[in-house]
């Protein structure tokens, strides 16, 4: 058998979308590549932030409170409720984590909070599976989340793609993603270990022992197994997501050797195929069996170059010539044809003939198909014709985009439309910089939060969130003073007065002025614009406690009075 390969090659770092690129692929891209950075999500929700190192999810951030340590806790049954509720009463010292907290007072072991951490980041990135609309970048880099667990918090993709594609995916969108396997005698020669993995159940091990039996298309291996297509199917993009699945034209390879690796590959076809996208510096493991087999050690090294030669001058087969010809003629008209020009179907199409002629033409521009006709040189064409395919069919199967599409056909912009869509975008711009200037905050990289937030007032300087960070930054930065600090997040809650992060910072400097009283009005105000802002009521909390303390204590002139002089 041939190793198919994984649809997860491609550039890093990389700017796209979860229909173009869906984040089953991207996690495995970036997992081949072992790469550490952050991989954000945009979505009508907000931001979504997952964190990898060495290629492996270690913290995940979401939008809004969800799935909370001490929920998930007790979810476990480390923890009771009335526990639980105890711990929320009162605020811990400052800078210390709910969970480290759980274990200084001896609530949970070391082992339960390794296991609760690892438990909430698989939740977390569990949900985004569900994402159907959102921009999803990566951009490499080191950062501190995973740093002191990272052996215990990663995620092992292969499983939180089965598990999140299992779950999360209908059956039209999985049906898509499967096209370039239809027909397709499938089988794996995954070990029992390299399966374990997945994380799969009984009846999914099934299954996979079925495809480690013998070839089975998709169908067949339902039929076979008595599942539902759902979970069979799921499997299946699971396993061609991570390059371990042949197909039967020719004879399987043999199954890795027990020596360790460190490199998540399952045979020499699969390691090559990967070294395309992995760093130079991951792609040394590969060539290693070559060179111990050779006398000469060097041999290796100069035979690369010139293995790839007889390729290049092989000629092409009919079908090699035929592609290249519709690449070329494709190419230049791809970005400015219409979604049904790209298609070739009239604007009346049903969603049947729409389907049909995606399904044609996933089969003829697939990027997969390039490797073994010799035409990798191609792989950029042919995969912007299919990106620009795929756009196409997904617009025109659902009735609300084909509607409004047709809409923007028979109007088209006009030049102040033209201006507008640019000033949109701008500051659509302007956003993606602030929630970056976010997560950098957090983890306290001030200077590098500072610009980001700066860039975006400078594109939006009436936006008054943006105000409000920038001047609380440059205040934690030293670079201006209290009293300007306060009239600079003054300013900003004039143009935006439902900004509960600018009364909290309003709060902060009003605490440190010793304001008690103001402080605690601006961190409730703060709270009735977001209940899920734990930060200002733990300061709520302690200020209270402190002002019922001053309260209670006897003034100079009380202790004059009751000595009697």
């Amino acid at each position: 058998m041939s190793t198919i390969a994984s649809p997860a090659s491609g550039p890093l770092p990389f700017s796209s979308n979860v229909v173009e690129l869906p984040l089953p692929v991207a996690l495995e891209r970036l997992f081949v590549a072992r790469s550490t950075g952050l991989l954000t999500l945009e979505s009508r929700q907000g931001r979504h932030v997952v964190y990898l190192r060495d290629g492996y999810p270690v913290s995940v951030e979401l939008p809004g409170s969800v799935e909370l340590l001490g929920r998930v806790l007790v979810e476990m049954k480390f923890l009771d409720e009335k526990t639980l509720q105890g711990t929320l009463a009162a605020a811990p010292p400052a800078g210390t984590l709910y969970g480290e907290l759980l274990l200084e007072k001896g609530l949970i072991t070391e082992d339960q909070l390794r296991q609760g951490l690892k438990a909430q980041v698989r939740r977390k990135l569990h949900r985004l599976f569900f994402l159907t609309e959102a921009t999803i970048s990566y951009v490499a880099g080191e950062h501190q989340e995973g740093v002191q667990r990272s052996e215990s918090l990663r995620v092992h993709p292969w499983r939180a793609t089965y598990h999140g594609v299992r779950s999360a995916w209908n059956a039209d969108r999985l049906r898509q993603a499967l096209t370039p396997l239809a027909g397709r005698r499938l089988r794996t020669a995954l070990t029992v270990e390299e399966l374990a993995r997945f994380g799969l159940g009984p009846e999914d091990g099934k299954v996979a022992g079925l495809l480690r039996e013998q070839p089975h298309t998709v169908e067949s291996l339902a039929a076979a197994s008595g599942l539902p297509i759902q979970p069979v199917s799921a499997l299946c993009y699971a396993l061609y997501v991570a390059s371990a699945l042949s197909d039967s034209e020719t004879q399987p390879h043999a199954p890795r050797s027990g020596t360790a690796s460190t490199k998540p590959g399952f045979d020499a076809s699969a390691a090559t195929a990967r070294a395309a996208i992995a760093p130079a510096t991951t792609a040394a493991p590969v060539a290693a069996a070559p060179v111990a087999a050779a006398p000469v050690a060097a041999a290796p090294v100069a035979a690369a170059p010139v293995a790839a030669a007889p390729v290049a001058a092989a000629p092409l087969s009919p079908a090699a010539i035929e592609l290249e010809r519709l690449v070329q003629e494709r190419l230049p008209t791809i970005d400015t044809d219409d979604f049904f020009q790209v298609l070739g179907v009239p604007r009346t199409a049903t969603a049947a003939q729409i389907k049909t002629a995606y399904l044609e033409a996933a089969r003829r521009f697939h990027p997969d198909r390039l490797g073994g006709l010799g035409l990798t040189r191609l792989h950029g064409s042919v995969e912007k014709i299919f990106r620009r395919v795929s756009a196409a069919q997904t617009t025109l199967l659902d009735d609300q985009r084909r509607a409004k599409y047709m809409a923007e056909l028979a109007n088209p912009p006009s030049a102040e439309d033209s201006a507008a869509h640019q000033q949109a975008m701008s500051l659509l711009q302007a956003e993606i910089s602030f929630h970056r200037g976010q997560g950098l905050l957090k983890k306290n990289e001030l200077a590098s939060a500072l610009r980001e937030f700066e860039a975006a007032l400078a594109v939006n300087p009436k936006e008054g969130e943006h105000v409000v960070y920038v001047a609380w930054t440059r205040r934690c930065l030293g670079q201006i003073s209290l009293s300007d600090a306060k009239n600079e997040i003054a300013r900003g809650l004039k143009l935006s007065p439902r900004c509960a992060s600018g009364h909290y910072f309003l709060g902060m400097l009003l605490k440190e002025e010793d304001a008690v009283s103001s402080a605690i009005l601006a961190f409730r105000k703060a709270v009735t614009l977001d209940e899920r802002m734990q930060e200002a009521e733990q300061e709520i909390r302690v200020l209270e406690i402190r002002r019922s303390r001053e309260n209670q204590k006897p003034s100079f002139f009380d202790r004059f009075r009751k000595s009697g002089k």
